[in-house]
């Protein structure tokens, strides 16, 4: 055990429970408050938006928990879209600020029940000692799955490659070969590359590169790869699973770092968006509705505050059918070939993004938008504790993924895309490989020597 007493927090249930009182009195006075103050609402809005990473660093030391995550990005994109910068945004309405707050509320108050109950126990300062040792995978068998994995992936993206004659970001029309290279359950190996170029950093994290040098060459084409596809996700996604991990697997991630990373990340965005979209002036693709000089602000404003004119859209202007649960299980029904037995479609706009709300609302309503935030509060936090106790690098991995899903809640529903579930089934499938000598050696010797007598695995 690493010896962290001076840093150690002990707090009562008593303590817990008038922060989030404070909080349910913020966001409820907001609602009535901010309404007709755009300018207001924002400055208000982004100042709370501290208060989320500031409650992380007081409690757990860290500032990349759950309730820092979903706070800070969700406030900050709320009060970002009051300015409505663009063409295509309106004036939200009462019910849509009480869904967007409120379902905000409800998340943080899944994420303070895990709080209250680790409190209650006695086992808050467990968080903050953790585990000197962090058990990895056996490194051979790492090793040796990182390069099997990194095949099967790598060989998707270069059949789909070769299907369509070159990669999306040396293609003429970026746009629609963007589009082509996504062949049906090809598409979703290729994009494996990003969880391969992640797991080879968490090797060379702990082993090092002077030894595993072939591990450094998976990282690098593996982060090529997703360059090439002109996908500022597929890069974004892999670069905060390594911040995440790394947070964990290396020294806590400060504020700078988190700025800095942020920065990057924005004119990175930037830079692919508008080699993207190079046939087209700003104006038609983000409906910019500002001063030309700040037009350099345009794609991570549109891409940051979009998803909430949508969920604005699906509240107050869209026809409402109740899908039951349908809308928040659309893997299942993607994976069992039945999706086209349900339509998800939101009718009436072009806008094609809804923030993480979007299924959850469609499904129940405003019920479905408080409580299943509710409840993934529950999840995410519970899983964010057991990986701050070091004990296993598959929970820290698998955080790391949700991690990146509730940074960008504000987009999409990341839970509810069929991707999502192949990246944690595939990791799954790593962990349990990594830990079966026998499965690993006969995958490895029959890639060596292949099989002449038409043997089977």
């Amino acid at each position: 055990m690493i010896g962290h007493s001076d840093r150690v927090s002990t707090y009562r249930p008593g303590y817990i429970l008038a922060v989030f009182g404070v909080m349910a009195a913020i966001f409820g006075t907001s609602t009535v408050f901010l309404l007709p103050l755009p300018g207001v609402a924002c400055i208000g809005l982004l100042s709370a938006a501290f208060f989320p990473l500031w409650l992380s660093k007081r409690i757990y030391k860290d500032l990349l928990s759950p309730m820092s995550l979903m706070g800070t990005v969700w406030l900050s994109a709320m009060g970002l879209a009051t300015l409505r910068l663009t063409n295509t945004q309106q004036q939200w309405g009462e019910l849509t600020w009480f869904v967007l707050l409120g379902s905000l509320f409800a998340f943080m108050g899944g994420c303070f029940t895990v709080l209250l109950v680790t409190s209650l126990r006695g086992k808050i300062h467990y968080l903050h000692l953790g585990s000197g040792h962090i058990p990895f995978w056996d490194r051979r068998r790492f090793k040796k799955t990182i390069w099997v994995f990194f095949l099967v992936c790598f060989s998707a993206y270069l059949y789909q490659a070769y299907r369509l004659g070159t990669v999306p970001i040396l293609a003429p029309n970026i746009r629609s070969a963007r589009l082509s290279f996504a062949l049906r359950y090809i598409h979703y190996l290729a994009y494996l590359v990003t969880v391969t170029g992640f797991l080879s950093y968490v090797y060379l994290r702990r082993f090092g590169l002077k030894k595993n040098i072939s591990i450094g060459l998976v990282f690098i084409l593996s982060e090529l790869a997703a360059l090439s596809m002109i996908a500022a996700g597929y890069v974004i996604f892999s670069a905060t699973l390594i911040v995440v991990a790394e947070n964990f697997v290396g020294k806590r991630i400060g504020l700078k770092v988190i700025v800095l990373t942020l920065i990057a990340m924005i004119i990175f965005f930037t830079i692919m968006i508008t080699r993207r979209e190079a046939a087209f002036s700003v104006t038609e693709v983000t409906n910019w509705d500002a001063p030309d000089q700040y037009a350099s602000f345009a794609f991570p404003y549109r891409y940051y505050t979009i998803g909430l004119e949508g969920m604005r859209f699906v509240i107050e202007d869209a026809p409402m059918h109740y899908h039951y649960g349908t809308a928040s299980l659309a893997p299942v029904w993607a994976f069992t070939l039945t999706k086209d037995y349900f339509d998800f479609q939101v009718y009436g706009t072009n806008l094609v993004v809804f923030t993480y709300l979007s299924p959850f609302y469609q499904d129940f309503g405003v019920p479905g938008a408080l409580l299943l935030p509710f409840g993934l509060g529950v999840f995410s936090t519970f899983l964010y504790q057991y990986a701050l106790l070091r004990r296993s690098i598959f929970v820290i991995v698998i955080y790391s993924v949700v991690a990146y899903n509730l940074l960008f809640a504000f987009f999409v529903n990341h839970f509810t895309r069929p991707v999502t579930w192949v990246v944690f089934a595939s990791l799954f499938l790593f962990d349990r490989v990594c830990h079966s000598q026998k499965t690993i050696s006969r995958l490895t010797e029959r890639m060596t020597y292949p099989s002449t007598n038409g043997g089977t695995l």
